[in-house]
């Protein structure tokens, strides 16, 4: 049966998973991370700037992906990536501020407020700016509709509308000094520079390749194409830091020096293959999983509450039904020596008002009236010890315990015969009047089968057998099986056969729930020509004693 604390339990439990998940949430920040690189030597000039400092403030600018690319307060992309790299390379985290333009990056880095920039080319035309060494290098594309025919040539490109990005200052700088002929057409972003491509608003788009490509593949597929390449050196990229600052222009430097290039290929790779950029907010995803196991726990704990009300309703009514069972058979078992007490009162009449004496018939009526009422007695003591609430396990042997039903149930009363396969000395270590309760149930549905269908010679047959730790025990009747479509129905609750009047369908399902809950068996029905036989399977178990 069960306990009044399992459901209580249960929800403990699952509490307690929902803790662990909580607390065992880790979340990788930098899946691209890897195992760290090795530490750079640092001079004493160099450890005595980093000393004084909790981190190092890098400005980034635009939005030009691969290369960078924000989501709320977070930063992503190859620069952000490689700094990381550096960061640990240096050993003092690095921070990102993100500033509209390139301008207000130079602005900050010039009074201090920020350390460096994250990226800047050749020409430099910030005086106030100096340049690191290059971490990177990318080529300049030229980006047409895709029907434009393969330009070799960049006087292809005169008098026609080009478009370039507004923060590529130095770019910009760089194409003036080398094709004045170009009509430089200034626009905010990539994605707008390709969509006037696009509209045909401008001829031709100068950008990055990694960009054009990053961009053309997620936005103008079969629209757009890079066409060809501007016919230059690569273009370079350099970490920008104020000109007085050359402590940090040199711990940049190593810290790009010792950068594995097969690093640096890896972290590119991956982010020219994302499809989409989504950095989840995790914090919110935990608490969205929190919210809802909590829901799912509070709804297992009034299911798992609700259940356990409904059982131990369930069992006050097979326990009080069980009861009238039993007053019934007492009833049934008295009704004979009643009636035999009534006939030799009767007897005892007689004789006295006759005067006769036969005091020899007279001691016999005695007697009988006595054997009578001692037997009455005795089923009485029987129904008692079987209401016993103890559910202590214990060693008993079965042929006992079928005889204690048999007898319960008075089947031999009824003209029903019984025959009783005994094995002697099969012993279990289980719940002997729990076990009585099962046999009782199914003894009583077999003699009202036989008695409802008028089966004229009503037969039930009782075995049991030993075998692998098990004892099986085989109840079957002759009254013609279970006539229900689907025969293991009749275990479920409130499924019966009977009519309204005479039953609920509470007492097999009670038979099962007790056999495979609280004794650790099997109860299952098998229908057979002649009639029903229901196998109850027990582990034979061991007494700890």
């Amino acid at each position: 049966m069960i306990g009044r604390e399992d459901p209580r339990r249960a929800f403990g439990n699952l509490l307690a998973l929902l803790l662990t998940i909580l607390l065992g949430w880790r979340i990788d920040a930098h899946p691209l991370s890897g195992e760290g690189p090795a530490p750079i030597e640092l001079s004493q000039e160099e450890k005595a700037y980093l000393s004084g400092k909790k981190e190092i403030r890098v400005c980034d600018y635009g939005e030009w992906m691969p290369y960078i690319g924000h989501s709320g307060d977070r930063t992503y992309g190859i620069l952000y990536d490689f700094y990381q790299h550096f960061s640990r390379s240096i050993g003092v985290p690095i921070r990102f501020t993100h500033l509209p333009d390139l301008e207000s990056c130079v602005e900050a880095v010039r009074q201090g407020s920020l350390d460096a920039i994250v990226s800047l080319g050749k020409p430099n035309t910030f005086a106030e700016i100096q340049l690191s060494e290059s971490f990177g290098e990318d080529f300049l594309a030229i980006i047409t509709r895709i029907e434009t025919p393969y330009l070799e040539s960049m006087h292809r490109l005169h008098g026609k509308r080009v478009g370039i990005k507004a923060h590529y200052r130095n770019l910009r700088a760089h194409l003036r000094e080398n094709y004045p002929d170009l009509e430089l057409v200034e626009v905010p972003s990539s994605s707008a520079g390709l969509k006037k491509v696009a509209d045909r608003e401008l001829f031709a788009f100068v950008d990055l390749y990694r960009v054009a490509a990053y961009k053309i593949r997620r936005e103008q597929v079969g629209i757009l194409k890079i066409n060809t390449k501007v016919p230059s050196d690569p273009r370079k990229g350099h970490i920008g830091v104020r000109r007085d600052n050359e402590v940090l222009r040199g711990i940049f430097d190593k810290a790009i020096a010792a950068m594995d290039p097969r690093e640096k290929t890896r972290i590119i790779d991956h982010w020219m293959r994302v499809e989409e950029i989504y950095r989840p907010d995790y914090r919110l995803i935990a608490e969205v999983v929190a919210i809802g196991l909590l829901l799912l726990l509070l709804f297992l704990y009034y299911h798992l509450r609700v259940r356990y009300r409904q059982k131990a309703v369930l069992a006050r009514q097979a326990k009080l039904a069980g009861m009238g069972s039993m007053i019934r058979n007492i009833a049934h078992q008295w009704r004979q020596p009643l009636a035999r007490i009534n006939s030799n009162v009767a007897v005892l009449k007689h004789f006295s008002r006759s005067g006769k004496g036969k005091e020899e018939l007279f001691q016999r009526k005695l007697d009988s009236i006595e054997e009578n009422t001692r037997h009455m007695s005795e089923t009485i003591e029987a129904f008692l010890r079987f209401f016993d609430p103890d559910k202590q396990k214990l060693s008993f042997d079965l042929v006992p315990c079928v005889q204690k039903a048999l007898k319960l149930s008075a089947i031999e009363e009824r003209k029903i015969e019984v025959v009783f396969d005994a094995k002697p000395n099969v012993k279990v270590y289980n719940y002997e009047n729990e076990l009585t309760q099962v046999l009782l149930i199914i003894l009583e549905n077999a003699i009202r089968v036989l008695q409802e269908r008028g089966i004229a010679h009503p037969r039930v047959e009782i075995s049991m057998e030993e075998k692998g730790g098990e004892v099986l025990i085989v109840i079957c009747d002759n009254g013609g099986g279970v006539r229900a479509r689907e025969p293991e129905r009749i275990f479920e609750l409130h499924y019966s056969e009977q009519s309204e009047q005479k039953g609920r369908g509470v007492g097999l399902y009670m038979a099962k729930l007790l056999t495979e809950n609280s004794m650790g068996g099997t109860l299952r029905l098998r229908n057979e020509t002649k009639g029903a036989c229901f196998e109850i399977r027990l582990p034979i178990g061991e007494d700890d004693d």
